[in-house]
């Protein structure tokens, strides 16, 4: 079933990369970590190839007023028209889906988290919503890209770990060019990875990115002897 959604407003949370919020249906709901299908309507004022519907994860969490969805800017049709959105223009969206939501993790004793570049969507629901409910599960995450400018709300993500205890950051900057930046530089491999991790029978993993680097990352995880069953994952491109 689709539901109606507003336009309300967009802001820049790295290069090139917004954070576009809209109306939130009443009755509509989702959990933490999963994603919908957004559809421009048949008028919509550029065209695309693959048409004018994307699936995208909520970037806000489901206590929230509003609903919100993080994109980097292209040059498809579909980009096009969310960046050229004015306030009160409207389009549709989906029911929710995915497995992978907040409520199956906090089963676990701990939930790692391994991202690249706007990959970080579902970990952002996660970690609000789990914020909100002062939800003590151990939450780490690992999180990868080319520089401070093109990761999404840097400074958010490396303050949580000072207010949350429960809450472990890892920011990877793998073409760093900021002198001033004391963190990683590495790409994410099993010793990056153990280095912060340890594992229990209980510990569920969480990938979100682009194909390649999901299976990169899954490939790690398995060669660690992980079962399949305890990794989700959130693939894009």
């Amino acid at each position: 079933m689709l539901e109606e959604i507003t336009f309300q407003n967009k802001e820049e949370v790295a290069e090139n990369t917004f954070l576009y919020t809209f109306s939130k249906p009443k009755g509509y709901t989702f959990q933490a970590g999963q994603y919908a299908t957004l559809r421009f309507h048949k008028k919509a004022l550029h065209q695309d190839d693959r048409g004018n519907a994307r699936c995208f994860s909520f970037a806000n969490a489901p206590y929230e007023k509003t609903l919100s969805f993080m994109m980097r800017q292209s040059e498809s049709g579909f980009k096009k028209n969310m960046f050229d959105a004015k306030e009160g223009d409207t389009m549709q969206i989906t029911g929710a889906q995915g497995r992978g939501t907040f409520e199956v993790f906090r089963e676990g004793d701990q939930l790692v988290m391994i991202c690249a570049g706007v990959g970080v969507t579902p970990m952002r629901s996660i970690l609000r919503q789990s914020i909100y409910e002062n939800n003590t599960l151990s939450l780490i995450l690992i999180n990868s890209n080319r520089n401070r400018r093109s990761t999404p709300e840097l400074e958010w993500l490396e303050a949580l770990p000072q207010s949350y205890s429960y809450i472990k950051v890892l920011n990877t900057l793998t073409d760093n060019d900021d002198s001033k930046w004391q963190g990683s530089t590495q790409r994410i491999d099993e010793a990056m990875i153990g280095s912060i991790v340890s594992d229990t029978p209980q510990t569920l993993y969480f990938v979100a990115a682009g194909v390649g680097f999901v299976q990169a990352v899954e490939r790690i995880l398995l060669s660690q002897g992980i079962p399949r069953e305890r990794i989700y994952f959130d693939s894009f491109g």
